[in-house]
Formats: C-alpha cells, structure tokens, sequence
C-alpha cells in the first residue's frame, strides 16, 4: 500500500448491482465521490476496493457502462488521493487497514461494523444530476 502520511484512511466500495441498476446514475455518483474524495485529499486517503470477480458480469450486460467505470478508475489514479485494489483476498485486511468505510452495503460493510469502525452507507439518490 502507499504512504498515507498520517491521513484517515477510507475503504470505498461500489457494487456491480448497484452499478448495473442506477448505470448513468451510478456513474455520475461515483464521479461526485472522486470530487469530494479530491476536496478532502490533503486529510484522507482512499482504498478503492474493485472487486474483479465481477469484470466479465459488468462488461457482458453493460458494456458502456463498463468503460465509463473505468475511466473513472482512470481519473482516481491520475489525482493521486488514493489506491485500487483489486485483489479480493485482501478483503479483510482492507477492513484491518482502514479507520472508516464508504459505498455500497454488503460485506465489507458490515465487516467494518462489526470492527467498530464507522461505516457510511452511499445514497444513489443524493446526486446532484439525478435524471427523473
């Protein structure tokens, strides 16, 4: 893992039905997260856990979503406010690591809370470019 220079260190999470059921939406909320995560850089640092189990899903069923995904994945490396892990054996180390966890519920959520760490759970429909 990188240095973190005394940061807090936040694990973010998106999950592939989330993905696949918001698509644009989905899109758009994560690319309010990296504005957010870039804004609060020089206090956090993130762990972006992509888990690549689900590569062929996503790409199968969505495939522009797919590539808009990872051009955002593009975006987190060329700001430099944290890292990408896509190993899933370290899921639970991730958990160890980190002081607190943002994204999608499921496991690492609840692994996280169960560590007393604080957990906040993202909303899909608090972005700003929600299309009704």
């Amino acid at each position: 893992m990188s240095d973190y220079n005394n940061k807090k260190i936040l694990l973010y999470y998106f999950s592939s039905s989330e993905l696949l059921a918001h698509k644009t939406n989905a899109i758009k909320k994560i690319n309010e997260t990296l504005d957010i995560f870039l804004q609060s850089k020089d206090k956090i640092s993130i762990l972006w856990y992509h888990n690549p189990q689900l590569d062929e899903y996503i790409k199968e069923r969505s495939p522009e979503i797919w590539n808009e995904y990872l051009a955002l994945e593009d975006r987190f490396q060329d700001c430099n406010i944290g890292t990408i892990i896509k190993d899933s054996s370290k899921e639970d180390s991730l958990v160890e690591e980190c002081d607190a966890y943002y994204g999608s519920g499921g496991y690492l959520a609840t692994s996280c809370a169960n560590s007393k760490k604080p957990v906040m759970i993202q909303d899909i429909s608090t972005t700003s470019c929600l299309s009704w």
